[in-house]
């Protein structure tokens, strides 16, 4: 009876085993968990060689499951501003696209994530405007 058993469990787990998608048809590790979205908080905001977060009590970035994300900007008054957009990541490359829509314009940006770190450099008004967010 033991052996009828421990062959009817080895069967069980063999088919179980073969009933699982391939690795190659899930996709990379990372596809799959998505250890990516979260909540990122800003670390960082330099404008020019202003520190920026002088102004602020708080600044998120939130990569939703759905691909969509949130920006969450509280200043020092209290005033909370929120901006949404979408996104898309591409993990072989570390690059993280930011989708803004901004009337009927859809704007791209891409951007660092390596190491749960977005890094994020661009000109504005002729200066450098920088920003770095990490992972919570």
């Amino acid at each position: 009876m033991q052996i009828k058993m421990k062959v009817g469990l080895l069967s069980a787990i063999i088919s179980f085993l073969f009933s699982l998608p391939s690795a190659k048809s899930m996709g990379s590790l990372v596809d799959v968990t998505k250890p990516y979205q979260g909540i990122y908080t800003c670390k960082e905001l330099v404008y020019g060689e202003k520190d920026m977060r002088e102004y602020l009590q708080d600044f998120t970035l939130e990569l939703k499951s759905n691909g969509e994300m949130l920006f969450t900007c509280k200043d020092t008054l209290g005033t909370i501003q929120k901006r949404t957009g979408k996104y898309r990541y591409d993990a072989k490359s570390g690059v993280l696209t930011l989708i803004f829509v901004n009337g009927d314009k859809e704007i791209n940006k891409d951007v660092s994530l390596k190491n749960g770190q977005i890094n994020f450099t661009t000109l504005v008004g002729g200066k450098i405007f920088s920003a770095t967010f990490e992972q919570e």
